[in-house]
């Protein structure tokens, strides 16, 4: 069964020192790290460099980088208002099973230890944008994944996680949502009439 590492060795320069509280959060905000392929260490090391950008997190299958305390501001989001009340989590971009249930981990973790769960967006939420690309459509799923995890209904791990749906699949799982959703107010109009 994996679980994640915590990588100690990376610090963020680019963020607004802070003393928020529990009451001053309440958002979890996904980010994919921009291009297949890059290394997770190189991430990292971009945030550490000064970039005028950062995040809490940086996270893959098995490993999760605190790079600015729960305290401080991330620069993260475009969006100054949503950095002040959340919390940014970096997430390698091709969103394997390990790289999502890793995600979901931390993210329980997280809400473990504030005693409260919190929204999660995607970063196009706040600012116009393709990230968090895969994850966006999966956003659901991992917050159902996370409180799975919290409740003790699943083993932490990736044994018995599905595979993320494709964009075909999303799409046609939307449209049934939609086709549902029409023959309810269909019903409740025939109700309305009675």
């Amino acid at each position: 069964m994996v679980q994640y590492t915590d990588i100690t060795e990376y610090n963020a320069t680019s963020f607004t020192e802070a003393s928020r509280t529990i009451d001053d959060i309440d958002t979890i905000v996904i980010h994919h790290w921009g291009d297949d392929n890059q290394r997770f260490e190189k991430v990292c090391e971009f945030f550490a460099g000064g970039p005028g950008t950062s995040a809490h997190f940086v996270v893959e299958s098995g490993r999760c980088a605190q790079l600015v305390e729960f305290k401080d501001i991330a620069w993260h989001a475009g969006n100054w208002a949503a950095n002040q009340r959340s919390i940014g989590i970096e997430c390698r971009p091709e969103m394997s099973n390990e790289d999502f249930e890793t995600v979901a981990q931390v993210i329980a973790d997280i809400e473990t230890y504030y005693g409260k769960s919190f929204y999660v967006h995607g970063h196009k939420d706040f600012f116009n944008t393709a990230c968090p690309g895969r994850w966006y459509d999966q956003l659901d799923r991992l917050i159902d994944r996370v409180n799975a995890i919290k409740e003790g209904k699943v083993e932490r791990g990736i044994e018995g996680v599905p595979a993320p749906l494709d964009k075909e699949e999303v799409s046609a799982l939307r449209a049934s949502w939609e086709k549902l959703q029409n023959a309810v107010d269909e019903l409740g109009k025939e109700i309305d009439n009675a």
